[in-house]
C-alpha cells in the first residue's frame, strides 16, 4: 500500500534531516536517493561528480527532436551543531541541514514520484533529468558533476532549481528575472614586519596598525572606485594577529570575501585591493602578500526560462503568492550550470514566524514549515508539463 504523498514527503525530508552529511561525504544520502529513483523506474547513474546521483525520466526515441529539462537538488549539509530539539534532530554530531538542502532533495524526489504515478514515460516528448548535486556549500560539487559529463547524454535544454527562503511564508514563491545571487570570491592578505615589545613600538614595524588601516581603507574601494549603482561587497571576516598582550607580532593574516554581480567590477575591486595592500610596504616599511581565489561566479537567471517558471507558479498558486524578488548577495554554485545552459532558480517560502520557526539560514535553530514541500512539488511538476506542452 502506497504511503500518502504528503506524509511520504515529510517522512523523507525528516530522514534526510536526521542523517545529514557534509560535501562529498553524502554516501548514505546518495544511496537513498538512488534507491528511491530506481523504485520509481527511472534510469539511475551513481557517483557522478564523486557522490552525485542522476535520474532520467522518459524514454529516448529516434527521429524527432528530443527535449530535456533538468531539475537540480543539492544534497550536502553544513558543519553546524543543531540546537533545536525536534524529533528529527541531527544524529551526526556537528553536522546539520541548516540551509534546506534536505527539502530541496525531497521536492525533486517528489516530482519524480508524481511524474512516475501520473505520466507515461513513453508518452513524454523528451526526458526529465534529475540532478542531485553534492558539495554545494563549498562551491565544488557543480564543477565536479559538469566535469563528469552530467550535462551530456542527454544535454538539457534548460535547467531549474529551488532554494528555501525562511523570510517568505510557506505557500509563497519568489521569482528572479536576472541576477539572483552574487559571485563569491576569497582573498587572503599576509603582512609581515619586525615585532617587539608593546612598550617600545618605535623599535618595531607595527603590522597590527598597518592591518587596521587597511581594513578601514578597503571600504573606500566600494565608495570611491565602484559605481554607486553596481552592488559590490568586500568584507574582512578573519583577522589573526599576535598571541600575547605585550608583544607586537611579526605577522598578521586577514581573510575575506568579495561579492558582486558584475565581473568587471569584481576585477576592479580585486585590483584596488591588491594596490592598497602593496601600498603598505612603502607607508609602513613592511612586506605584504596578496592571494586571490575565484570561488563561485554570479548566478544569473535567464528571462525566458523564468517566464516559463513564473507561468507554472501562477498555475498552482494565487497571484499574490508569486513575488518578484531583489537579488541576494549570497552565493549559489547553481551558477556553474547556468553558465552552460539557460535556466533559473526560485526561492520557495518556508517560513512560519508565528509558530516559532526561525528565519535565519546557517543557524543551529533553523527549520522549515513543511508545507513548502507540497508547494515545491506542485510548482516543479507543473513546470515540467508546461515545458513539454510548449514543444508539441
Amino acid at each position: 500500500m502506497k504511503v500518502d504523498f504528503n506524509k511520504w514527503l515529510i517522512e523523507l525530508r525528516r530522514d534526510f534531516h536526521t542523517y545529514p552529511e557534509l560535501g562529498f561525504e553524502e554516501f548514505r544520502t546518495s544511496e537513498k536517493i538512488a534507491f528511491i529513483l530506481e523504485e520509481l523506474k527511472l534510469q539511475v547513474e551513481r557517483n557522478v561528480g564523486r557522490t552525485g546521483v542522476v535520474g532520467l525520466f522518459g524514454k529516448k526515441s529516434s527521429g524527432k527532436k528530443q527535449w530535456t529539462i533538468a531539475l537540480r537538488g543539492d544534497m550536502d549539509a553544513l558543519p553546524i551543531q543543531q540546537t533545536n530539539n525536534v524529533p528529527y534532530k541531527s544524529r551526526n554530531d556537528g553536522v546539520m541541514h541548516a540551509c534546506g538542502h534536505d527539502a530541496h532533495m525531497t521536492i525533486m524526489l517528489g516530482v519524480a514520484r508524481w511524474l512516475s504515478e501520473n505520466v507515461n514515460q513513453a508518452d513524454l516528448s523528451g526526458q526529465v533529468k534529475f540532478i542531485f548535486q553534492p558539495a554545494e556549500e563549498c562551491c565544488g560539487g557543480a564543477c565536479c558533476m559538469i566535469d563528469d559529463g552530467v550535462l551530456n547524454n542527454p544535454t538539457p535544454d534548460v535547467i531549474y532549481a529551488a532554494h528555501v527562503n525562511p523570510e517568505l511564508e510557506a505557500g509563497r514563491v519568489g521569482i528572479y528575472t536576472g541576477p539572483c545571487a552574487a559571485g563569491s570570491d576569497y582573498f587572503q592578505i599576509i603582512l609581515r614586519g619586525e615585532g617587539g615589545h608593546g612598550a617600545r613600538p618605535h623599535f618595531t614595524q607595527d603590522i597590527v596598525v598597518a592591518a587596521s588601516q587597511l581594513v578601514l581603507s578597503i571600504q573606500t574601494i566600494i565608495s570611491r572606485s565602484i559605481p554607486a549603482h553596481d552592488p559590490v561587497v568586500i568584507s574582512i571576516c578573519k583577522f589573526i594577529a599576535g598571541n600575547k598582550e605585550n608583544i607586537i607580532p611579526e605577522e598578521v593574516v586577514l581573510e575575506g570575501t568579495i561579492r558582486s554581480y558584475n565581473i568587471e567590477s569584481r576585477n576592479l575591486a580585486v585590483k584596488r585591493l591588491k594596490e592598497l595592500t602593496e601600498s603598505l610596504e612603502t607607508a609602513y616599511q613592511i612586506k605584504t602578500k596578496f592571494i586571490f581565489e575565484e570561488s563561485c561566479p554570479p548566478c544569473i537567471c535567464h528571462p525566458a526560462a523564468m517566464n516559463l517558471m513564473k507561468s507554472a507558479c501562477l498555475d498552482v498558486l494565487n497571484k499574490k503568492n508569486v513575488l518578484n524578488l531583489e537579488p541576494s548577495m549570497g552565493s549559489e554554485d547553481f551558477s556553474r550550470f547556468l553558465n552552460k545552459i539557460p535556466g533559473g532558480i526560485i526561492r520557495l517560502g518556508s517560513g512560519n514566524t508565528p509558530n516559532g520557526i526561525p528565519v535565519i539560514l546557517h543557524n543551529g535553530y533553523f527549520d522549515i514549515d513543511e508545507r513548502c514541500l507540497q508547494v515545491g512539488v506542485k510548482v516543479f511538476s507543473q513546470l515540467v508539463l508546461k515545458f513539454f506542452d510548449r514543444q508539441e
